[in-house]
């Protein structure tokens, strides 16, 4: 049994397997049985669930089958304008003032 293990992930990291994959997110480590010990929290099985074409997908990996995802798939591109103008300019109707700012262009 292996007890000294570091766990390498914390419930909400984005995973994917080295091989390749789905990006996943750790649910927990799981819960192992032990005739000696009993139940007992793993610190080496995690548990990861992601939503594929076919539907919702649990399952219980060695952690040294993961690695962390990396972040590109969540970059944005940044607003032009910080605070309430950026979000009141998306939201408001355009001008007849921005029209012909538009047509003249």
């Amino acid at each position: 049994m292996k007890t000294s293990m570091i766990r390498l992930f914390k419930p909400g990291d984005r995973v994917q397997r080295k091989s390749g994959g789905p990006v996943m997110i750790v649910q927990k480590y799981a819960r192992e049985h032990s005739i000696l010990l009993g139940w007992y929290e793993s610190n080496y099985s995690v548990e990861c669930s992601w939503l594929g074409p076919n539907g919702f997908h649990k399952e219980i990996i060695n952690q040294n089958n993961l690695k962390k995802a990396t972040a590109s798939y969540r970059k944005r591109a940044p607003l032009k304008q910080k605070g309430k103008d950026a979000v009141r300019k998306l939201h408001r109707k355009p001008s007849r003032q921005d029209q012909a700012q538009r047509n003249s262009m």
